[in-house]
Parts: C-alpha cells; structure tokens; sequence
C-alpha cells in the first residue's frame, strides 16, 4: 500500500508540473498576440495604401478620376451623315428621310447637278444617280423648283423623268440582261419612274419572235412547244418584261390607287415569268448558240453523204500503121500442159 501511495503521489506531481509549463506557454503566446496585434494598430489598412506600378506611385486615393476624353455611347454623326448614308445607296438602299433636314444652298446645288449632267455623259451613271439622289434628298422645295428650272433648259426634260430615265438606264447596264431589280427611288421620281417602267415594257412586248410578238405569245391562244433560232433572246426580253413589272408593282403610286390596272400589270408579269419557265425548259435550250444547237441543224436539213466524183477513162492511144504485132502476154503461172 505504502508503494503503490508513493508512486500515485511522483506521478500526480509531475503532471501537476507539465500541466503548469503548459499554462505558462500559453499565456505567454497570448501575451506575444497581443503585443503583434498593439504593433499592427498604427499601420493604415492594406486597401488605403497607394499601389505602385513601373509608372511611379500613383496619385493620392482621394483625388478625383481624370475624365474620359472620348466616353462610349456619346458619338454625335456629323450634320450631313444622314444625307451620306442616303448618296452611298447607289441603287437607292433606304435613304433616310432625315437627310432632307439637312439643307443645301441653291448655287451649291445647281453646281452638283451639272456635275451629275456631265458624270452622266461620260458613262457613268451609277455616279450621277447616286449624287442627284442625294441632292433631292437634301434640298428644300425652293432649291429643288431651281433645279427643275436647269433641267429645262440643258436637258429638255422634267427633273424627275430624268432621275427616273438615269435610275432604268444605270440597272440596266448592271443587269446585262439579266432581271432588272429596282429597289429603291425616290418619292419624287416615283410617278415618272412608274410611266418610264410601263413603256419599256410594251416596247418589249412589242417585239416579234417565232412569228408572234410577245403580247401574242403571253395573251393568244399559241403554245410555244419548239425552239426557234432566237430562243435565247425571246428569254431575255421576257426577263427584263418581268423585270420592270415588278419594279412599277412596287413604285408606282397610281397602281395603289387602281386596282384594275395593278392586276393587269400583276398578271402580265406572271404570264412574262411563266413563259420564260416554260421557254428554258424545252429540251436543246441550253445548247443554243453551240456547235450542238438543235435550231441550226433543223435548218440545214438531212445530212447526205458527199458525193464522189467519178474518175474518167484513159484515152486509147492509136496504133502506129508498121508497128509489129504484139503476142499477147500470157499471164504468170500458166503452161503449156
């Protein structure tokens, strides 16, 4: 028992020591936080601390930001953008209306309407389309009286019969015979435009193919069921009738008021495109105008074989009259026996 007491006593004393040391070290870890923590107190915060880059330090966190020069989302277009925008349709692409709002004095204008008078008589027209555009877009109904006054007198013709001739003229050469697509003109120009359209129409219509005029083939009883020489062209000018139906269709004022006249125009544009369709699609068309051209052969006719001359005979020489006569000579091979 005496042991066993002495040995719990040794073993409580030395734990009562270690559990001391470990008190004390605690306390003195608290002492050391406490004493890092005092000592931190007199820094500023890390987010109040100026930054540095390879520039030098940066300016104090309480002045005022410089401003920017060019913000985003306050681009002002210039006076005249609208009227630009409305001059680079140069098949009229949507001008904006707004481009009128921007003014044009009356010698200024006059000056680009020559200009476009002589653009126009050096051939290019896609020029002079696209300036006059932009000058009626932008002038005022004074200004634009001034300019119907200079188209009298240089050209002998209305302003807007003009515009709308220039507008046919300058889609045509794009088209290269291929359809003709007006996309835009101008309110001012529409009535002409509308009048010009109809009347290169008919004078398509009235050219003859096969026999018949176009009008007759689009209105008469006729069927078109065999390839003529001038198929090719017949094609083509029933494209560009379809061509310029459709463009009145779309422009011209008085067919929103005439119905009756809309719905011949409508139904001879579709006649023009289904002809057109049933034209392309007879057998030999593509091979028109090659050596494999099945008009040129019907035109020729059956094909004979050459004929060969015939050879004339060799005259007889006469014999002379104390010539010896002449054994005849046996032919090869043959024998006595």
């Amino acid at each position: 028992m005496r042991v066993r007491w002495l040995g719990a006593l040794l073993l409580g004393t030395s734990s009562a020591f270690a559990a001391a040391d470990i008190l004390r070290a605690s306390a003195a870890s608290c002492h050391w936080s406490e004493d890092i923590r005092a000592a931190r107190t007199d820094l500023p915060l890390a987010r109040h601390a100026p930054r540095k880059d390879d520039g030098g330090p940066l300016p104090p966190t309480g002045a005022e930001p410089a401003a920017d020069p060019d913000p985003p989302g306050d681009e002002q277009p210039p006076a005249d953008a609208g009227a630009g925008s409305a001059a680079d349709e140069s098949s009229g692409g949507g001008g904006s209306s707004a481009a009128g709002d921007v003014s044009i004095a009356a010698d200024e204008a006059e000056r680009r309407l020559i200009a476009a008078f002589e653009a126009a008589d050096a051939g290019r027209l896609r020029t002079a389309l696209r300036d006059t555009q932009s000058l009626l877009l932008r002038a005022k109904p004074p200004v634009i009286s001034r300019l119907e006054e200079v188209t009298r007198a240089r050209r002998k013709i209305e302003l807007s019969e003009w515009l709308a001739r220039l507008r046919i003229d300058a889609e045509l050469a794009a088209a290269r015979g291929r359809v003709v697509r007006i996309s835009y003109a101008t309110p001012y120009e529409a009535p002409a435009l509308g009048r010009l359209l109809q009347a290169e129409a008919d004078q398509r219509l009235a050219r003859e193919f096969a026999g018949l005029s176009l009008h007759q083939w689009l209105t008469g009883e006729e069927e078109y069921s065999e390839l003529s020489p001038d198929a090719s062209q017949m094609a083509t000018e029933l494209r560009l009738v379809a061509g310029f139906l459709s463009a009145r269709l779309r422009h011209d004022p008085a067919l929103r008021v005439d119905r009756a006249a809309r719905a011949q125009v409508l139904r001879t544009r579709d006649d023009a495109a289904r002809l057109v369709a049933q034209i392309t699609d007879l057998p030999g068309f593509t091979s028109l105008g090659t050596i494999d051209d099945p008009t040129r052969s019907a035109q020729r006719g059956p094909s004979t074989p050459p004929t060969i001359p015939a050879v004339p005979e060799r005259p007889v020489m006469p014999t002379p009259p104390n010539a010896p006569a002449t054994a005849p000579v046996a032919p090869e091979g043959s024998g006595p026996g």
